[in-house]
């Protein structure tokens, strides 16, 4: 994929303000609020932009304890329920706020309001998918030590690197070396 110097601008000031306006947007980059609608409707049509939503804090909601389960099904997981059946499922509980597949793991990320809604959460779990466990490892974390929940850098990353090639350590501008600054 390729995109114009202004495709990647607005990208990247709708990564920090979905909300701004078409006009907002062409006053701070110095162009057009017809050229900022055509680029938006662009990227929408082509699904690089899959909506706006407003970033509530999950604290002030009354999120205390976040989960990171990674699960790995036995065969007959897939043989019952299949690939989207089972996702979906997931998906579609509002306490499941990711889910990953990775090689044979699946991993899980959930947010709750107290340890009992947790407790509660991973007992149903275990009653009715137990069986299609072959192993579960559960790490639990309190709102306390939530350090990071932004992509805003990583986004910005990728819309700069459209159409480039890949480097293996992006935030170093090195083709080998650290992943972290000191």
């Amino acid at each position: 994929m390729n995109i114009t110097q202004n495709e990647q601008k607005v990208l990247k000031h709708l990564v920090d303000d979905g909300r701004a306006t078409d006009i907002e947007i062409a006053k701070k980059l110095n162009i057009s609020s017809q050229a900022v609608g055509k680029i938006r409707k662009k990227m929408e049509a082509e699904h690089l932009i899959v909506g706006y939503e407003a970033k509530l804090s999950l604290e002030k909601l009354g999120v205390t304890t976040y989960i990171v389960a990674a699960i790995t099904p036995t065969p007959a997981l897939w043989e019952e329920f299949g690939d989207e059946k089972f996702f979906s499922r997931l998906e579609n509980n509002p306490y499941v706020i990711g889910v990953f597949q990775a090689s044979n793991k699946i991993i899980l990320v959930g947010a709750f309001r107290s340890q009992k809604e947790l407790d509660i959460f991973v007992n149903q779990a275990t009653k009715k998918y137990g069986k299609y466990f072959g192993d579960l490892d559960i790490k639990i974390f309190s709102n306390y030590g939530f350090k990071k929940l932004s992509t805003k850098k990583l986004l910005k990353y990728f819309i700069d690197s459209i159409g480039q090639p890949k480097r293996l350590y992006p935030f170093t501008g090195e083709k080998e070396g650290i992943l972290f600054e000191d």
